[in-house]
């Protein structure tokens, strides 16, 4: 009897310890939403920095092969000029 009336006089700690744990389980799945929208951004930015990292090696081999072919045509081209004097 006594216990009962132990467990009848701490009902109302245990409602009230039950609600924090609905809500911080409230908070809780919230906080697990958010990161995993965080995860998924974080997923996007790192492809698109991929992405951006693709684009600018192949800038960069373009520039590379023009500034080649600016060398050889300017080598050509002044072969080919004619001379003051001719």
């Amino acid at each position: 009897m006594e216990s009962i009336q132990d467990y009848i006089a701490e009902s109302d700690s245990m409602v009230a310890l039950h609600d924090q744990i609905k809500d911080c389980d409230s908070i809780l799945a919230g906080m697990e939403q958010l990161l995993g929208k965080f995860q998924s951004d974080l997923g996007k930015v790192s492809e698109e920095i991929r992405q951006l990292q693709v684009q600018s090696s192949t800038m960069s081999t373009k520039l590379k092969n023009r500034r080649v072919t600016e060398t050889q045509l300017g080598a050509f081209i002044e072969h080919l000029t004619v001379s003051e004097k001719m």
